[in-house]
C-alpha cells in the first residue's frame, strides 16, 4: 500500500496565502465595473439552467454556466453573484500555476508565477473592448472557467510524462473534458499536450491518451445529462449555431479596421494591442529566458502549449479579444521561469536585458494592483451618476449608440430607448455615444439633442 505524505506545513500555509491574496484580487469591490457585453446573458442563463430552463445561450456548453446559476442561487440573483464564479476560478488558477511553476521549474518559478497571475493586468484591448476592468476572472465569462480546468489538465500532462500513471490520464481526461464542456474550445489544450508527450514518450503513452480521450468525452457528455432527453437536441442546436456564427462571421477591430473575419494575425495583433509595446517586449524577452536558459524540456512544454493555443485560436472563424485569456496560465509560468533564470548562473549577455524586462513586469504589475485598490465606478457604471450631475431628469430619454442592455442594466430606473434608427434618436433627450460602436461603425449622426455623452476611454 502506498501511502501518500501530507504537504509540508509551509507549503500549506503558502498555498492559504496565495488563496487569500488572489480572492482579495477577485472579489475586491466586484460589483462597481461596468458589465461586459455578455455578462447579462450568462447569468440569465445560469439561472435558467439550475432551474430547469436551458433553452438560452445554447451555443455554448453548460458546465460554466452551472456554476453561474448555482451561484446565484446561493448568493441572490444577479450578475455580481455570477462573477464570484469566475473569480474562484481565478484564484484555483493562481495556486494552479504556483503548482505548476513548482514542479517543473523549482518552488521560486512557482511563487513568482503565483505573484505575476495576481498581478499582471489581463486585458481584453483598448478599442473596440470599451472600458472593461483589467482581469476577466472578475467578470461573469466562460474563459475564466475553462482557463482554470485547461491550467488543471497542462499539470496533469505534465505529471503524466513524468510518472506515466494511469490516474494522472485519468486526470488529464476529467480536465480536458471540464474544459471542453465550459467552452468548446477547451478541447485545444489536449492537442500540445498530446504531442508532447508522443514526441517525448512515444507509444509509452497511447495507451494514457487512449484512457484521457475516453474519459475527457465522457466527462463531456456527461455535463448534458441535466437536459434528459433533450441532449441530443442541445447538442445539435450547439453546433448549428456556432456554424452559423462562423459562417456570419462578427465584426471585430483589428489593426486599424473593423472586419466580420479576422487575419491571421489575429490572436498576436490583440495581445500588443490590450498589453502595449513595453509588456509584450517584456513578455517576449522572459519567454526565451524561460526557454534558453531554465530547464528546456519544461520549457518547451509550456512554449508548445501556449503557441498551440495561440496557433488554434488563429484557425477560429470568430476570433473577440477575451478568447486569449485562456493563453494566460502557462504564459505567466514562462514568464516567471525567466525572472527566476535572470538571477541564475546561465544568462550570460541575456542578464541585463532580461533584468529590465523584470523590472518592466514589475512596474505594470504595481500599477495594475494600485487601479485594483483604488477602483471606482466607471464608463457605464458611474453614468447615473453623471447625468444626475448634469441635471439630467429621471424622466429623459436615453438613446445609445452601443449596448442597450448595458445601458439599461446600469440605468435601471430611466428611460433606455430601445433603438438608435433616426426616429428613436430624435426623439432621445439624451443620446449615449459609446466609443465601441464608433471603432466599429463609424461615428453615429446623433442630429439635435439635448446632451450628447461619449463613453470609453
Amino acid at each position: 500500500m502506498t501511502v501518500v505524505a501530507p504537504p509540508p506545513r509551509r507549503e500549506l500555509l503558502t498555498g492559504a496565502g496565495i488563496v487569500g491574496v488572489a480572492l482579495w484580487a477577485g472579489l475586491w469591490r466586484l460589483d462597481t465595473t461596468t458589465i461586459l457585453f455578455d455578462e447579462p446573458t450568462y447569468a440569465q442563463a445560469g439561472r435558467d439552467h439550475v432551474s430547469g430552463d436551458r433553452l438560452l445561450n445554447l451555443e455554448h456548453p453548460p458546465l460554466a454556466k452551472y456554476g453561474f446559476g448555482l451561484a446565484q442561487s446561493l448568493l441572490g440573483d444577479g450578475i455580481t453573484s455570477a462573477r464570484v464564479v469566475s473569480a474562484l476560478a481565478g484564484a484555483v488558477i493562481a495556486v494552479l500555476v504556483w503548482r505548476l511553476g513548482t514542479e517543473l521549474f523549482g518552488r521560486a518559478t512557482g511563487l513568482t508565477a503565483a505573484a505575476l497571475w495576481i498581478a499582471l493586468p489581463r486585458s481584453i484591448g483598448s478599442d473596440e473592448a470599451g472600458t472593461p476592468g483589467d482581469r476577466l476572472e472578475r467578470f461573469a465569462y466562460l474563459e475564466p472557467l475553462t482557463a482554470m480546468w485547461m491550467t488543471l489538465a497542462i499539470w496533469f500532462g505534465w505529471r503524466l510524462h513524468r510518472a506515466g500513471r494511469r490516474l494522472d490520464a485519468v486526470g488529464l481526461g476529467l480536465a480536458v473534458g471540464a474544459a471542453t464542456a465550459s467552452k468548446v474550445s477547451g478541447v485545444f489544450v489536449a492537442v500540445p499536450i498530446g504531442l508532447f508527450l508522443l514526441a517525448v514518450g512515444g507509444r509509452r503513452h497511447v495507451v494514457a491518451l487512449r484512457i484521457a480521450a475516453a474519459v475527457s468525452a465522457t466527462t463531456f457528455l456527461a455535463t448534458y445529462a441535466p437536459f434528459g432527453r433533450t441532449a441530443n437536441e442541445a447538442l445539435d442546436d450547439m453546433i448549428r449555431i456556432q456554424r452559423d456564427h462562423a459562417e456570419a462571421g462578427h465584426a471585430v477591430f483589428v489593426n486599424g479596421e473593423s472586419t466580420n473575419h479576422p487575419p491571421w494575425y489575429t490572436e498576436l495583433w490583440y495581445h500588443l494591442d490590450a498589453d502595449g509595446p513595453w509588456l509584450t517586449a517584456a513578455t517576449v524577452v522572459l519567454v526565451a529566458l524561460a526557454v534558453v536558459a531554465g530547464r528546456r524540456l519544461a520549457g518547451g512544454y509550456l512554449l508548445g502549449v501556449v503557441v498551440g493555443l495561440y496557433l488554434l485560436l488563429s484557425l477560429l472563424p470568430v476570433e473577440l479579444r477575451h478568447y486569449r485569456f485562456v493563453v494566460w496560465p502557462p504564459l505567466v509560468v514562462l514568464m516567471a521561469a525567466g525572472i527566476v533564470a535572470v538571477a541564475g548562473p546561465r544568462p550570460g549577455r541575456w542578464r541585463v536585458v532580461g533584468a529590465a524586462a523584470t523590472a518592466v513586469v514589475v512596474v505594470v504589475g504595481a500599477l495594475s494592483l494600485g487601479r485594483l485598490a483604488t477602483l471606482e465606478p466607471e464608463d457605464y457604471a458611474a453614468l447615473d451618476a453623471a447625468l444626475d450631475d448634469r441635471g439630467v431628469s429621471a424622466e429623459a430619454a436615453v438613446a445609445v449608440f452601443g449596448p442597450h442592455h448595458v445601458a439599461a442594466h446600469h440605468l435601471p430606473d430611466r428611460p433606455v430607448l430601445p433603438r438608435n434608427d433616426p426616429e428613436t434618436v430624435a426623439a432621445a433627450d439624451v443620446v449615449l455615444v459609446d466609443r465601441t460602436h464608433t471603432v466599429r461603425f463609424g461615428e453615429p449622426e446623433v442630429g439635435p439633442v439635448g446632451d450628447t455623452f461619449t463613453l470609453g476611454r
